[in-house]
């Protein structure tokens, strides 16, 4: 046998076996991910599957994140911006309006154990005046300045 044949005999499953285990790395994996409509892969695991203008998440799609949690809605320049739904891997939901990134103006968060809370948002924080929903039907209004989205009253 040659010995570049013998060579390439023996590498080629070692070529393999490290090409198995190489990281994945951040790809579009489906379609047009710089002006179009696309599947993009990013190197945690995240996903995004939606409208890509310049390159950046823009208009509508799902991103998914590597911790499960997943947004479903309206984007501008990779941000959130808009409308949308955001599920926490804790079972929680938020539903309602996103600017920059962080929930502002009015929206919704249901929680896990069956209560909800409805009101306005600035900058990720519950603001304004508000109403919290127990799960056994009473409710509570609420002022709320700066409170982080997951605390009850």
């Amino acid at each position: 046998m040659q010995p570049f044949r013998r060579s390439l005999i023996l590498a080629t499953p070692l070529f393999f076996a490290l090409l198995s285990t190489a990281p994945a790395h951040a790809q579009c994996t489906q379609g047009d991910c710089v002006n179009g409509l696309g599947i993009f892969r990013y190197d945690d695991g995240s996903t995004f599957a939606g409208s890509f203008k310049d390159g950046q998440r823009h208009g509508f799609g799902t991103f998914t994140f590597a911790s499960g949690d997943r947004y479903l809605g309206e984007w501008e320049s990779n941000k959130k911006q808009g409308y949308g739904i955001y599920k926490f891997n804790t079972g929680n939901v938020y539903v309602g309006e996103w600017k920059f990134g962080m929930r502002n103006g009015e929206g919704t968060h249901y929680f896990n154990d069956g209560s909800k809370y409805v009101g306005n948002w600035q900058n990720d924080l519950k603001s304004g005046n508000g109403t919290f929903f127990n799960k056994d039907g009473t409710t509570t209004k609420l002022e709320s300045v700066g409170k982080p989205p997951a605390a009850k009253p």
